[in-house]
């Protein structure tokens, strides 16, 4: 009987582990996925703007802006990782 009543009871505490694990899981994705999403739909607003306008230099800097903006989020998203794997 005290076996059946350890064996539920760890059971039922390594379900809820893994539930609060999955949670932070899914919780992670979604703000990195919108965040990603923000900042790639800022930096398609600012290559649309310097289409528009003729200077060159603004085509240069909204480029490297948008390569800056996907290392930070591929940053994020390891550092993330590393915290879920935990």
């Amino acid at each position: 009987m005290v076996i059946l009543v350890v064996g539920f009871g760890g059971g039922v505490w390594f379900y809820e582990r893994r539930q609060k694990k999955l949670t932070l899981r899914i919780s992670f994705a979604g703000s990195e996925v919108e965040k990603m999403f923000k900042l790639l739909r800022s930096d398609v607003d600012d290559i649309r703007q310097a289409l528009s306008t003729p200077t060159v230099g603004d085509d240069e800097y909204a480029i490297k802006h948008l390569e800056e903006n996907l290392k930070k989020m591929e940053e994020y998203i390891k550092r993330g990782i590393e915290k879920i794997k935990k």
